[in-house]
């Protein structure tokens, strides 16, 4: 049975605040629980600072930033140990697959998580994030990816291989560190931890602007793209109260 997703009304001015943050847990990391585990990192310490690389934040940073990969064992540890149980019920996405892709943005002087490229192997990951069920908008939202990344697949002459197509989940920069360029060096960085393990490229689904502009400074094409203000999805426009900075939904491929 088919759920009914109904079109969005003009809000009131009382709810409109509250629709934006709902957004932007969808267009800053494309999932909330992520954007809420990297939040609580943000204000804990995180541990040595293994494979550090230097960030070029374009404009002089605050402070300097530096990016290395995640920390499978120190992550998932961080998640059970208690001070992040609200995040448990999203733990399944901090597998090592993931984590071992991934790349971190830190300020080394505060010693904080400012930023993250979730990175996962396509096999391990094809469409969307885990989204919850509500609000309605995130189901019309998970049928759009997957119908994306299924016709991506099968424009390749034979099915994807493991080791072969990473998948970039998701990005998230911290409000305090925008403008900075720090969105495109973790990409730039992945991509380099990426092709040191073999990889022949990526894909990305950009919900925003912010997203499709980073990919396409490291070679990401448009492949497929849906304007919001058109995409129907039960016989409803679910998505034309976004606000217009978020004008359509596309999947880009970078080749290394």
């Amino acid at each position: 049975m088919h759920t009914r997703t109904t079109q969005l009304s003009m809000r009131t001015n009382n709810s409109v605040e509250a629709w934006h943050r709902r957004i932007r847990c969808v267009f800053q990391c494309a999932h909330p629980t992520l954007w809420s585990f990297l939040q609580k990192l943000i204000h804990e310490e995180h541990a040595t600072h293994a494979d550090v690389v230097h960030i070029n934040s374009g404009e002089a940073p605050k402070h300097k930033i530096t990016s290395r990969r995640l920390d499978p064992e120190k992550v998932i540890d961080k998640c059970q140990s208690g001070s992040l149980q609200n995040c448990r019920a999203g733990l399944s996405i901090f597998e090592p697959a993931l984590a071992a892709l991934s790349t971190i943005a830190i300020d080394r002087q505060a010693n904080k998580v400012v930023g993250c490229r979730f990175t996962a192997d396509f096999v391990d990951a094809p469409g969307s994030p885990p989204f919850p069920d509500e609000p309605e908008e995130f189901k019309a939202l998970k049928g759009l990816w997957l119908k994306f990344d299924t016709d991506w697949a099968q424009t390749k002459e034979q099915p994807i291989r493991r080791g072969q197509w990473a998948h970039w989940v998701g990005v998230v920069v911290h409000p305090d560190y925008s403008n900075r360029g720090i969105a495109r060096s973790l990409y730039e960085h992945n991509v380099n931890l990426l092709k040191s393990k073999g990889y022949t490229g990526a894909i990305c689904e950009n919900a925003s602007a912010f997203s499709a502009k980073a990919v396409e400074k490291v070679g990401g094409k448009l492949i497929f793209v849906q304007p919001y203000s058109t995409y129907q999805y039960n016989g409803n426009f679910p998505f034309q109260s976004i606000p217009h900075l978020h004008v359509e939904f596309g999947l880009r491929e970078a080749i290394f």
